[in-house]
């Protein structure tokens, strides 16, 4: 698959095979990619060191970066919402060609 498209940490994926009646043979399965999982909490981490250490360079309080901690949450929360998304569209095509081929 090429470079394009929306990029998440579930992807769907199978196999088409004959069936030799002229029908077709679909093994299809669910795949968490985990380093795209580890990967989000992993830069939220790095972030908020950023965050911090600028902080401390400008001579800011801390307790400032309170209003990041729901940001990061929504944020995560959308990742979380496209993720399944997408897996119930690539569930639903996949299942509307078999309908249509059968």
């Amino acid at each position: 698959m090429g470079g394009d498209g929306l990029r998440t940490a579930i992807r769907l994926r199978g196999t088409f095979s004959p069936a030799g009646n002229g029908l077709t043979v679909v093994d299809y399965w669910v795949e968490l990619r985990p380093y795209l999982v580890w990967a989000w909490p992993a830069a939220a981490l790095v972030g908020f060191g950023v965050l911090i250490a600028g902080f401390i360079a400008a001579h800011l309080p801390i307790r400032y970066l309170w209003p990041f901690l729901p940001a990061v949450a929504f944020v995560g929360g959308i990742t979380v919402y496209i993720s399944w998304r997408q897996f119930q569209t690539l569930q639903a095509v996949l299942r509307q060609e078999l309908a249509a081929s059968g």
